[in-house]
């Protein structure tokens, strides 16, 4: 029920700024503030031959959404997942938090997010080509969301071209406080010495609950030529 009216009112708000937005005669290209809606859902068909389990339709995710520009240099995110199979709180809240490039060649990140871990974890769910991630994301990274802040920045150096992110999370999954007094530490590199070929590594340490250390150390590869992705 509680989460029939968050919705509810949710969508409320989103109609009555997306009819205020549309009643502005003197928009401009950068009026601020300004929103957009996203979202997307998959329906997956499961065959289980585990004796006395039945095969079924679901629906294995559905997102809604709003991300906009508050201004210049700040943007805002907010997502709802109506599955939530990601989350082990299962609350409908699912990204939740503001973007800035106030300083210069950076963009900072605050609030609820997907960190910066790997190439799976970091591809938006709805550009991933599968419904489920590998188990090796699944098992090891999960929860794939935590609050905090994130640090990124690209760069070129005589055509090779580099990336870096650098966060301080809480490291007890979304939208749940701080089990302890230790923040998580996630950073992620990658290069691209030539075109089409990518090449990263992450790392990932922190502490969970009361005193369970969590570390993890990923690398990953990339390569697209015309049609070929690998």
């Amino acid at each position: 029920m509680k989460k029939q009216v968050l919705l509810f009112i949710l969508v409320a708000v989103m109609s009555i700024t997306a009819v205020y937005a549309g009643d502005t005669t003197a928009q401009t290209t950068n009026s601020y503030p300004n929103m957009k809606f996203t979202g997307f859902a998959r329906a997956r068909y499961t065959v289980d031959l585990t004796d006395g389990k039945a095969d079924d339709f679901s629906i294995a995710q559905a997102r809604f959404g709003m991300t906009g520009d508050i201004s210049k240099y700040f943007t805002y995110t907010f997502t709802i997942e109506g599955t939530n199979a990601d989350s082990d709180n299962k609350k409908m809240i699912y990204d939740v938090y503001i973007d800035t490039t106030i300083i210069k060649n950076f963009k900072i990140r605050i609030g609820q997010f997907k960190y910066g871990f790997g190439l799976e974890q970091t591809t938006s769910d709805a550009d991933l080509e599968l419904v489920n991630k590998a188990e090796v994301v699944s098992n090891l990274i999960k929860p794939s969301r935590d609050i905090g802040i994130q640090v990124s920045r690209n760069y070129e150096l005589s055509k090779v071209r580099f990336g870096l992110t650098l966060g301080l999370i809480n490291g007890s999954r979304s939208n749940t406080a701080d089990e302890n007094n230790r923040k998580t530490f996630v950073g992620r590199f990658i290069i691209t010495p030539v075109k089409g070929l990518t090449l990263g590594a992450s790392y990932y340490d922190g502490t969970t609950g009361v005193a369970d250390k969590k570390q993890r150390v990923g690398a990953e590869l990339k390569f697209e030529y015309s049609k070929l992705f690998v």
